[in-house]
């Protein structure tokens, strides 16, 4: 299942890593090359800070995308999935499918809360811009 979810999103977080990468501008690397730099120097200078934005957006966004990949376990495991390929979304669709909806209910808002969690701790692990700014 994770080899088909990495294969799923690799397109689209390569795009995200391209446009990236385009918008540096060249000069910095002709001006960092006059001065001496080297390849290392330069990407860690030049290249990770302008890239670490969209390392940003891609880790939000593949973390809740594993989050939620009820689509994917149920296309390919099938309905109701094998207890091995069982995550929270497809618990909570065979919850509400038993007509349990007030279970239903109570577990959709743990998942609303670990996916606010997990994306709360990553911003502020990835913090982008120093504290002063």
């Amino acid at each position: 299942m994770a080899v088909t979810q990495v294969w799923f999103h690799a397109g689209q977080m390569m795009v995200v890593y391209i446009a990236g990468l385009q918008s540096i501008p060249r000069e910095l690397y002709e001006a960092a090359e006059m001065d001496g730099a080297g390849r290392w120097q330069q990407f860690k200078s030049i290249t990770w800070p302008f890239v670490a934005p969209a390392t940003a957006i891609v880790v939000a966004y593949t973390t809740v995308q594993s989050f939620k990949a009820f689509d994917l376990i149920l296309g390919i495991a099938g309905n109701p999935p094998k207890q091995s390929l069982d995550i929270l979304s497809t618990r909570i669709y065979s919850t509400f499918a038993n007509s349990e909806f007030g279970y239903a209910a109570a577990q959709s808002i743990i998942f609303m809360a670990m996916i606010a969690l997990v994306t709360w701790l990553q911003r502020r692990l990835l913090r982008l811009t120093p504290k002063g700014e």
